[in-house]
């Protein structure tokens, strides 16, 4: 709602049934980014698979039309986006070079690197 945001996990089962799942309150460093701005809200490691998987939670203002994920070796991924929010993960603990908001033709609007320690 612009104030409150949440973080909601399921673990899935072979058949598809929820094994486990938590939800936990995100604290917003803020009102909304400006329209060329980034921030993280959430970044961490989960341990649920035994590669561990990396993930960033935050939002993008409006003129972010994708979020990109770059990592040291020129690879990339995309993360999902809805309502100025961006999801992504990757598996592992690779420590990716920037996240950033890029226009049209994936120019950099507004990029960061990640944050040194996990934001919970």
């Amino acid at each position: 709602d612009g104030q409150h945001a949440a973080g909601c996990r399921a673990v899935l089962g072979p058949d598809l049934s929820v094994m486990d799942a938590a939800v936990e309150p995100l604290v917003l460093p803020g009102p909304a980014p400006a329209d060329d701005g980034f921030e993280y809200v959430a970044y961490g490691l989960l341990a649920d698979v035994e590669s561990g998987r990396t993930f960033a939670i935050g939002r993008a203002g409006r003129l972010s039309v994708d979020v990109i994920v770059t990592f040291p070796d020129e690879s990339f991924t995309f993360a999902s986006m809805g309502g100025g929010w961006y999801l992504t993960w990757w598996p592992g603990n690779v420590v990716p070079v920037g996240i950033g908001g890029v226009d049209s033709r994936h120019l950099t609007i507004k990029g960061l690197p990640p944050p040194a320690n996990p934001i919970p």
